[in-house]
């Protein structure tokens, strides 16, 4: 699920860089094209809602064309716009609580811009369908279930595949910080996981036998 953006299509020379400073449009909604998927599947991934998703894409990108005329280099764009986003979408989960997040399936599923299915080659069976499906619906309330700082590293470092220097920049934090807290929210995620997974096997037995007890009874 790596969102990386392709570099052969995202670069930007010094000379654009300059004019967009000097407030050309145009090369500004480069940029635009370049970061924002990016921006808008950490923000998707983070919120689990297409219409905050697009908000806060949108929020982030007028902060940058506000504060351009600050930046000295082109090669802190994306790790300034990283930062942005990494700070609304903690700000935003933090007021909304636990609040549920859309289903990972669907934010998987989500076309044009969206995070896309990865399927192995060959059709899975129904079995592994309905395998993946509970699996991810253990992750999708694994991840929602992890603090917001935790849950950003996820993210972006396993997710996006941001290195630890991009992540350190984004959140403000030292290196070693970041592979630490990376390591734990791992860890955190992975005991949340098997919980959830833990969980879903009791209420199945459960469940399994009062149907078999049902059945008995009307016997």
């Amino acid at each position: 699920m790596d969102q990386r953006t392709n570099p052969d299509t995202a670069s930007l020379s010094e000379d654009e860089f300059e004019k967009a400073i000097r407030g050309d449009v145009a090369v500004f909604e480069r940029i635009v094209v370049i970061h924002e998927r990016l921006v808008y599947n950490i923000a998707l991934r983070m919120t689990g809602d297409a219409e905050d998703a697009a908000d806060i894409t949108q929020e982030c990108f007028v902060k940058l064309y506000k504060n351009i005329r600050s930046f000295n280099d082109v090669t802190h764009i994306k790790n300034w716009l990283c930062r942005v986003v990494h700070n609304i979408c903690v700000d935003e989960l933090r007021k909304r609580g636990n609040r549920p997040q859309e289903s990972l399936d669907k934010m998987l599923e989500t076309a044009d811009g969206g995070m896309t299915r990865q399927h192995e080659s060959g059709e899975p069976t129904p079995e592994e369908t309905l395998t993946r499906r509970e699996t991810m619906a253990d992750l999708e309330r694994a991840l929602d279930k992890l603090p917001p700082d935790f849950k950003m590293m996820v993210v972006m470092r396993d997710i996006h595949g941001l290195s630890y220097q991009e992540i350190s920049d984004a959140a403000q934090l030292e290196l070693g910080t970041v592979k630490s807290r990376i390591s734990r929210a791992r860890s955190k995620l992975q005991q949340l996981f098997l919980r959830e997974q833990s969980d879903l096997k009791i209420v199945s037995t459960d469940k399994s036998s009062t149907d078999k007890n049902d059945k008995n009874a009307g016997e």
